[in-house]
């Protein structure tokens, strides 16, 4: 009889100590298991409202409060649709100080009610030498603003200007999605999308794998004539060389631009440089600037002159030359 005892006894301590405990509940799901709202079923899963008023104790320490189903990885797992979590309230005296509590303890959070020194209202998390800020009510709002705003500049951006939309930036910095208008070769891969607008109209790069980018470096941009009879003949992407204009001083200007030229009959280079013009000095400003008018007496021709002074027989003396307006050095870059 004494045996049977004993044995009862000791198979029924057995059963406990790996028993599941419940308190306010009959069907505890986990090690401790407390229903604070005594609303769970007898049997089957509480529903996801019944577990909201329960606290459970895994056999891992894993500790749950509003589920029975903490994280693993989680000492503390806490689930609400309604609720928040209220950390202590604390008057810390400042940010190297532990006081009021005895220690500097990292990772330990609290709320500071303090307004004193560096420190203001707020959630505080201790390094170990000192606390630190987590955010203001002021930071975290100023931050959603600026992010807000950056989304929507980003979003305008992306949405109002089209794949193969030219633009001038003021730096030699691209943005996010642009290319320098450089006339590079790129991949017809990486850049599907703008090598499906603009094709090989500005170059076919290697014919298979890549083509090439407008080059806009140094040129000025003309609207397309599109039939209106102002700029014949021209075509989207093609490139049109530059027209000289005439300039002299004499008796007979009336076709021309005058300009002072010194007693030698050569051209006075710092005022001509002032005006900002490309000087006919050879050939190859010929060949870049075909349309070349030679004044001669006041008249036009459409001879071309290699000459930079012109001395007619009269003495009148012309020159040659590009004029452009004022302008910014700004870099093209076009969006893919």
């Amino acid at each position: 009889m004494k045996k049977t005892l004993i044995l009862g006894i000791l198979l029924q301590g057995s059963i406990l100590a790996y028993s599941q405990v419940g308190i306010n509940t009959t069907n505890p799901q986990a090690t401790l298991h407390i229903d604070g709202g005594k609303d769970n079923p007898l049997k089957d899963k509480p529903t996801n409202l019944q577990q909201s008023n329960d606290v459970v104790v895994t056999a891992n320490g894993n500790l749950g409060i509003g589920t029975i189903y903490p994280n693993a990885d989680a000492a503390l797992d806490i689930a609400s649709v309604n609720k928040g979590v209220k950390f202590p309230s604390i008057s810390l005296q400042s940010s190297d100080s532990p006081a009021p509590l005895k220690e500097h303890v990292a990772g330990m959070v609290i709320y500071n009610t303090a307004k004193v020194g560096d420190l203001t209202p707020g959630l505080y998390i201790n390094n170990g030498t000192e606390w630190v800020q987590l955010m203001t009510l002021a930071s975290s709002k100023k931050q959603i603003k600026e992010a807000k705003a950056q989304a929507e500049v980003a979003a305008l951006a992306a949405g109002s200007v089209p794949v193969g939309g030219v633009l001038y930036y003021a730096t030699n910095v691209l943005p996010d999605g642009y290319l320098e208008c450089d006339g590079s070769a790129v991949s017809r891969t990486t850049y599907a999308d703008l090598f499906a607008v603009l094709g090989t109209r500005y170059g076919i790069g290697n014919g298979s794998t890549t083509f090439n980018l407008p080059d806009l470096r140094g040129e000025f941009i003309r609207g397309y004539d599109n039939s209106r009879g102002v700029d014949t003949g021209r075509v989207i992407g093609t490139w049109q060389k530059g027209s000289f204009i005439a300039g002299g001083a004499g008796p007979n200007m009336d076709s021309v631009i005058p300009f002072v030229v010194a007693s030698t009959g050569t051209l006075m280079p710092t005022l001509v440089n002032g005006l900002g013009w490309d000087l006919l000095y050879n050939d190859v400003y010929t060949a870049n600037y075909p349309n070349t008018v030679k004044a001669n007496n006041g008249n036009s021709d459409n001879s071309t002159n290699t000459q930079l002074i012109n001395v007619s027989d009269n003495g009148s003396d012309y020159a040659y030359g590009v004029s452009r307006p004022r302008n910014v050095a700004m870099m093209p870059i076009i969006k893919y």
